[in-house]
């Protein structure tokens, strides 16, 4: 993909008007960033289950000796203080009202069950003793689940995470342009989730945080007192620091010069020897554009890649910014082209100077930018 003349930014409200305010967000904002603080509060929810507690009977929190029994003919010859396979000793102190311990011992019961232990090859049990195991094991296990469910709840409570929270305000206030994602700490995640209510902890630091973006975002959904002048302007792509040509030792992921449907040799760095041995050459980069010296050749004038989407490149128009928040009218140019293979031994490398022309299509889209301070 060529990235030519690039964007064209039309300042102002689309159609020289602005959008009319809300009744329920002009309500809000004189509320101030307090109200936008409880909206990070918890989303979690507890259920309980509707079950009497004067019904319920007290559960002894041990194994029983013949539960002990099977485990001493069955399973400690391997799972022993001596012999932890798996990291597993079941001569430890029972103790179900532990976490980590509780944990174990519901993969135990888990396996037991599923008849995976003992494993394949091992004596096994007699089908009533492993029931009778089954049941000696799960009424404690059952009792502790039951006691924190109903002290606790099923869902830890929790606060909302970055991504919640920002399209939180952006529903609340109505500017869906609103970024204040990155303002907040990191999430903790828990098995690569970070909507688990064990690693979203709260500190002054997150508060100070929530209040900070709370009061930008009230700043953002003010309408300016005057609308702006409404003008148009144009970004070239290779005036954006973010589209710099890379000629590294990855040629697959660099960008490089395009002129029209060719390459534009005259921008490509030249490379020279090195003055000393053991030393590596240098470049001598010429200007990446015309500028205004050449309006014609400027226009044909574009930045030139073959990388994917996952590869790192992030080229941006990072000279654009907005001047207040609103809605922007922007159209990007581009077009596609196709580079030959370096050669025929290395077919994945792309050519910097032998390319051709492909389909073209013309873009348009429509946004909002967030305004930038």
């Amino acid at each position: 993909m060529a990235y030519g003349k690039g964007l064209t930014g039309s300042s102002g409200n689309t159609g020289g008007k602005a959008a009319p305010e809300p009744a329920s967000r002009a309500g809000l904002l004189g509320l101030g960033s307090g109200v936008l603080l409880l909206l990070a509060a918890s989303v979690g929810y507890s259920s309980v289950p509707a079950r009497s507690h004067a019904a319920a009977k007290p559960v002894r929190l041990a194994l029983s000796p013949a539960a002990q029994s099977f485990l001493k003919q069955n399973c400690q010859a391997c799972h022993s203080a001596a012999n932890p396979s798996g990291k597993l000793d079941l001569t430890a102190q029972f103790l179900p009202e532990d976490a980590a311990s509780f944990s174990a011992w519901v993969k135990v019961f888990d396996r037991v069950s599923a008849g995976e232990m003992p494993p394949k090859g091992a004596a096994q049990p007699a089908p009533a003793a492993r029931k009778a195991f089954l049941a000696a094991l799960g009424q404690p296990l059952y009792a502790v689940e039951d006691a924190r469910v109903r002290g606790e709840g099923r869902a830890a409570w929790r606060r909302m995470n970055r991504y919640e929270y920002e399209n939180t305000l952006r529903d609340l206030l109505a500017t869906p342009w609103l970024q204040v994602r990155d303002m907040l700490p990191e999430d903790g995640l828990v098995a690569r989730f970070n909507k688990v209510g064990d690693a979203l902890d709260v500190s002054h630091v997150q508060m100070s945080r929530y209040l900070s973006a709370a009061s930008y975002a009230l700043r953002e959904a003010l309408t300016p007192a005057a609308r702006p002048e409404t003008t148009t302007k144009r970004y070239y792509a290779r005036e954006q620091r973010s589209f710099g040509f890379r000629f590294g030792q990855a040629p697959e992921r660099s960008t490089f010069p395009v002129l029209g449907d060719e390459a534009d040799k005259s921008a490509i760095p030249e490379r020279r020897a090195p003055r000393m041995p053991g030393q590596m050459g240098f470049q001598r980069r010429p200007p990446a554009t015309v500028g205004d010296k050449d309006p014609v050749k400027r226009e044909l004038e574009a930045v030139g890649m073959v990388a994917s989407a996952y590869e790192p490149l992030q080229p941006k128009f990072d000279q654009f910014r907005a001047p207040v928040s609103g809605r922007y009218r922007l159209r990007l140019r581009a077009h596609s082209f196709w580079s030959h293979p370096l050669d025929a031994a290395r077919w994945w490398t792309p050519s910097f100077t032998e390319i051709s022309a492909a389909a073209r299509r013309s873009r348009s889209a429509f946004t909002r930018l967030p305004h930038r301070e």
